[in-house]
């Protein structure tokens, strides 16, 4: 539940232009999603981060390693 309220906060953030803490609370909604295993959290998390991070031009590559394994990648 408490990856949900990650996701709500960001949209929240989006909506209003302040990407920056929009993708802090996707970053926070991600590693909830790897540390239960929701894939569909996990994918929903990714595929926003990406959106935002397109959006702002930022084309670098990011990766979140959460235990070892890769858990988000996002490429522009």
């Amino acid at each position: 539940m408490a990856g949900k309220a990650f996701e709500a906060l960001a949209q929240a953030h989006q909506r209003v232009g302040d990407d920056e803490k929009g993708v802090t609370f996707l970053e926070n909604f991600l590693k909830m999603a790897t540390s239960t295993n929701n894939l569909k959290g996990q994918g929903e998390a990714c595929s926003n981060l990406g959106v935002i991070l397109s959006r702002r031009r930022q084309y670098k590559v990011r990766v979140w390693r959460i235990g070892g394994r890769v858990s988000g990648v996002v490429v522009s």
